[in-house]
């Protein structure tokens, strides 16, 4: 699933010189319902002072676009002029789950509106719903349920670096006269 990562404080996303979302391609874990970022997540130098970062966002697009999931952060960061926001791989932990199932409608899905077209429990799923894997919003026509995306409770952890090429870059010293 490709994202976008946004930082923000309190909820609105931050709108500082040199900032922009990032881009990031979440995938499923070991367990099979957690998405995960594959890659650490880094923003540019930061040209201005970007405040206290403790949220960060996911979006669906580069500008604009629909919000995803809201995270807090594990300790929120101060990003100030020359510093470098970073997410570490792995640092972004979506749940995904089902939301509660709706009353059956007779004749979709068998006699009852439950499992396979033929009557039969859905493969997909203990409760007898079929589940078509991979695709979002609602299950079958009679849209049982829909998948839904749950942020981790434990918040994303930030880190910040400091851009030592433009301020630390080593030079030529000379005593003043």
């Amino acid at each position: 699933m490709n994202a976008f990562a946004a930082l923000a404080i309190g909820g609105a996303e931050v709108t500082a010189s040199g900032y922009a979302r990032r881009p990031t391609t979440l995938a499923y874990a070991a367990d099979g319902v957690t998405l995960c970022n594959l890659a650490s997540i880094q923003w540019p130098v930061a040209t201005a002072s970007w405040g206290v970062i403790d949220t960060v966002l996911l979006y669906d697009a580069v500008t604009g676009g629909a919000l995803s999931a809201t995270f807090p952060a594990v300790t929120p960061i101060e990003i100030r002029m020359y510093d470098i926001a970073r997410i570490p791989a792995a640092g972004i932990e979506l749940v995904v789950g089902v939301t509660t199932v709706s009353v059956p409608v007779p004749g979709v899905f068998g006699p009852f509106g439950l499992g396979a077209p033929d009557g039969t429990p859905g493969a997909f799923s203990p409760l007898g719903y079929d589940i078509p894997t991979g695709v979002p919003g609602a299950f079958g026509p009679a849209g049982y349920g829909a998948l839904v995306v749950v942020a981790g409770v434990i918040g994303v952890p930030l880190e910040r670096a400091f851009d030592r090429v433009h301020v630390c870059s080593p030079g030529v010293w000379a005593k003043a006269a």
